[in-house]
């Protein structure tokens, strides 16, 4: 196809927002289009105004030269999607050739790491993934036997949770999740994300941590702390913070062996930008992380520039529904639950679905739901409940969990049995086994 004709269709099939998000996530914006990039504008502009798209009929009264095909299929519309790409990819790297060829005439080695270091930022987009369900159903049957080995000799399926009532089970997060953390304002939604991701960590997977709450500083902070129990250490998270007294020959040992690896990557900021859906995809292509943690769903933005909050909402957690399937990577992802999130007579309580807040897309997006809530005497425990698992057990009743941040001691949890004896005001004899994994 030409270029002229490239551009129609994929502008001629920008008619929903999984569409035109599908465009975001292949890097193409206005400068992708030569021919008909006014055209682009006015379909951003509108939806972000009317949250809805121009019509056939508006289209091609606003611009003469341009017309609306219609009935464009699917599968039209992603190779017309893979040719832009191609074009656009083209065109990028030619610019650089040229500038880089310029330049090597009075400038070599900068002309050299000019041309190595544009090219590598230009982004490849995910290619597109699908089987064929029928003809590779064989597979199937080797996935379950895979599966069943690993179960009967005691070996996780997935990513360790981190949770002792998954994990004795040798249930883990499966490729693919979106797993969600609720609860309200400041009751640890970030050290319990952190301390699930520490391991996944601890377990040699890899991991992205984008943070667009806390600094990079106090993400490591508190990882330093959550790790080092993990790995039969002990600090104070404060202590790291203000420069308190520690045994600094146990800290300097801890750090000489994490230091050995590159698993774990932390941001807090990208080029000045906000978090998106399609700058956190580019950062997943990039490091290839087994989990994606993601400190703050309510400051992602909306790169659709839809006009109202709630297909906001959707558009980005649908988005990173849509990152976890393609990329085959677990992201766990912490919000707000609004203020309802209590139980009657004002007691603390792990939210449930319908107390998410911003909408409830978020808690529709997601594979799994932990909630948190806090204990209102001691502030060492907390509770979660899981009100969502669209694979496996939901878990109404509350569980206790062990919570001491300072010092990194997160995740040893009282049996849903034994929560419930308390709640009966029977005497609770049994603590769960307490996670934690040898150094």
């Amino acid at each position: 196809m030409l270029p002229i004709e490239i551009e129609q269709r994929v502008l001629s099939s920008i008619n929903s927002p999984e569409n035109l998000l599908k465009l975001k996530g292949k890097n193409i914006n206005q400068f992708s289009f030569v021919i008909f990039r006014d055209v682009y504008n006015f379909i951003q502009e509108y939806y972000k105004q009317y949250s809805a798209f121009p019509s056939k009929e508006l289209l091609e009264t606003s611009f003469n030269n341009f017309i609306k095909i219609e009935d464009i299929s699917l599968d039209e519309f992603e190779y017309s999607l893979l040719e832009l790409c191609k074009l656009d990819l083209q065109r990028k790297a030619s610019k650089i050739l040229e500038r880089g060829i310029s330049l090597l005439q009075t400038e070599p080695y900068a002309a050299v790491d000019y041309i190595v270091n544009k090219l590598s930022a230009v982004k490849k987009p995910f290619k597109l993934r699908f089987n064929y369900t029928d003809r590779n159903a064989l597979q199937r049957l080797e996935l379950y036997e895979n599966k069943r080995q690993k179960r009967t000799s005691g070996i996780q399926i997935g990513i360790k949770t981190g949770m002792s009532f998954f994990d004795e089970k040798h249930i883990g997060w499966n490729p693919g999740n979106l797993i969600g953390i609720v609860g309200r304002l400041g009751v640890g939604k970030s050290f319990l994300l952190i301390y699930l991701a520490c391991v996944a960590y601890n377990d040699n997977k890899k991991v992205l941590f984008i943070s667009p709450e806390m600094t990079v500083e106090q993400v490591e902070a508190r990882w330093d702390v959550v790790l080092a129990h993990l790995q039969g250490y002990q600090f104070s998270n404060e202590a790291l913070l203000y420069g308190n007294k520690i045994d600094r020959g146990k800290y300097a040992e801890f750090l000489e062996l994490v230091k050995e690896r590159k698993d774990w990557i932390t941001y807090d900021s990208y080029e000045d930008r906000p978090f998106s859906v399609s700058i956190i995809q580019s950062l997943v292509q990039e490091h290839q992380p087994d989990l994606v943690a993601i400190d703050g769903f309510p400051l992602l933005i909306d790169e659709l520039g839809s006009g109202q909050s709630w297909e906001a909402t959707k558009n980005i957690a649908y988005g990173l529904k849509n990152i976890a399937q393609q990329s085959k990577t677990v992201l766990l992802v912490s919000t707000q639950a609004t203020r309802g999130a209590v139980e009657k007579g004002g007691t603390p309580s792990p939210p449930n679905l319908d107390q998410v807040a911003f909408g409830d897309a978020f808690a529709q997006a997601v594979d799994l739901l932990v909630s948190i809530g806090e204990d209102s005497e001691n502030p060492k425990i907390r509770y979660i409940k899981i009100p969502k698992n669209r694979h496996g057990r939901i878990y109404s009743k509350r569980i206790k969990m062990v919570f001491d941040v300072d010092i990194g001691k997160i995740g040893e949890f009282f049996g849903q049995e034994e929560e419930e004896k308390e709640e009966k005001g029977e005497e609770s004899t049994k603590l769960a086994r307490p996670y934690a994994l040898a150094p």
